[in-house]
């Protein structure tokens, strides 16, 4: 089964396209921003259960050491865990890319360490193309090592080691779009509707709630990739 890509109108199922087209008739000329479009919950859901046993493409924003990438091309990606964190830190340090005190700091300050039910299990992407242009939102994703697993409470002192680690990467990977306890904002039938009506540079992110240790990924992309340098803003270093 091919993907859905939320802003490629011609990937979507037919019965997708033709839920989204009745709210866009409804809604044309109303607004030119995604989250002001007024869907109702009776379309809302419709377009929710035309979706149902698809995959939906998403764009998770990191930056990995090599071996990082290598693990996650072969094995795929892993959510938000004390494990994660753990071996993120000791893989940094199999490769001499931190000493013992900095890894220590790093893991005693994680985000799981105060924000445990919001992250734990969690995978966070973006869900269309045009989201990999906002160069603000990316800046610290692509920019510091670790996430913000790591780095979100890390002490200034290791700032700029972090920064100093891996490439800025873009892990493509399809997720359920009926995925339980998963969040998708705006929500889908807004992002859609957006797009069928032609509106300029739809964003969309995705908090998606994963419990099997891994998550297979079709690809990643670095700076020097063909898709990666669609993007112009992204960082290159």
């Amino acid at each position: 089964m091919n993907p859905v890509l939320l802003d490629v109108p011609d990937s979507w199922p037919t019965t997708t396209a033709e839920a989204v087209a009745a709210v866009g008739r409804r809604l044309r000329g109303t607004t030119r921003h995604v989250t002001d479009l007024r869907v109702s919950e009776a379309e809302d859901a419709a377009v929710a259960a035309s979706l149902e046993g698809h995959l939906v493409r998403v764009y998770h924003c990191t930056r990995l050491l090599d071996a990082e990438r290598d693990d996650i091309l072969r094995n795929g990606l892993r959510p938000a865990s004390d494990t994660l964190a753990h071996d993120r830190l000791e893989m940094a340090l199999a490769g001499g890319h931190l000493d013992g005190r900095q890894a220590r700091d790093l893991y005693a300050r994680r985000a799981l360490a105060r924000q445990r039910n919001s992250r734990e299990h969690r995978i966070c992407a973006v869900s269309t193309r045009a989201s990999l242009n906002a160069e603000s939102g990316l800046h610290h994703l692509l920019g510091t090592w670790g996430g913000e697993l790591l780095y979100f409470d890390s002490l200034k002192q290791h700032r700029q080691v972090l920064q100093s680690l891996g490439r800025p990467s873009v892990v493509v990977l399809d997720l359920p779009a009926d995925l339980p306890n998963t969040g998708w904002y705006p929500y889908m039938a807004k992002v859609l509707t957006a797009v069928a009506l032609d509106f300029p540079d739809v964003e969309g992110e995705v908090n998606a709630t994963v419990t099997q240790e891994r998550w297979p990924v079709v690809d990643i992309w670095q700076p020097g990739h063909a898709e990666y340098s669609k993007h112009p803003h992204l960082p290159l270093l």
